[in-house]
């Protein structure tokens, strides 16, 4: 089995694909993002403006975060034919693999393709004998995808849980 890289994505669902993030991904990533926040931002009784300007900053932050403390991760996006619907970010240690993000934009959740794309970096951290880990907030929906893939959560970390996942 191939290490990390995108053709270990190959073949999983019909027409899904993963490449590498260029820099014309940029306004699709800033929607993703977007989408990942929609809920918390309903909340808000702020104007449209604000909440734009909010969420480029969080975006940008991140954005910046992960490229500096995970420079050598690899930031793929995922595609269904040759539509972008999502990212999956990943770094591979010595000792785990580091699931660090995965977003799908909301009409592509819950059809199999999150499920797909961790199940293959599981099959890859079997391979190599080693964890997964990740950090998930604990009222993302995806809590309940990595429970049933055996993910165990290690510790509370603020507003994130550490979760594992170990083999089979």
């Amino acid at each position: 089995m191939p290490d990390l890289d995108e053709r270990v994505f190959e073949n999983l669902v019909d027409g899904l694909s993963v490449r590498r993030e260029r820099p014309d991904d940029r306004e699709f990533l800033e929607r993703l993002y977007a989408s990942t926040r929609e809920h918390e931002m309903r909340l808000l009784d702020w104007p449209a403006e604000a909440k734009n300007a909010f969420i480029r900053q969080q975006f940008e932050a991140q954005h910046d975060h992960y490229r500096q403390h995970y420079s050598d991760a690899h930031f793929w996006i995922v595609e269904v034919g040759e539509t972008p619907v999502g990212r999956i970010y990943v770094q591979g240690r010595d000792d785990e693999i580091r699931l660090m993000d995965i977003a799908l934009v909301p009409g592509r959740k819950g059809n199999g393709i999150g499920t797909a794309l961790v199940r293959r970096v599981l099959d890859i951290a079997a391979h190599r004998q080693v964890a997964v880990r990740l950090h998930v907030e604990p009222d993302n929906r995806a809590v309940n995808l990595y429970h049933r893939l055996g993910f165990v959560k290690l510790e509370d970390r603020g507003v994130y849980q550490f979760m594992e996942w170990r083999g089979r």
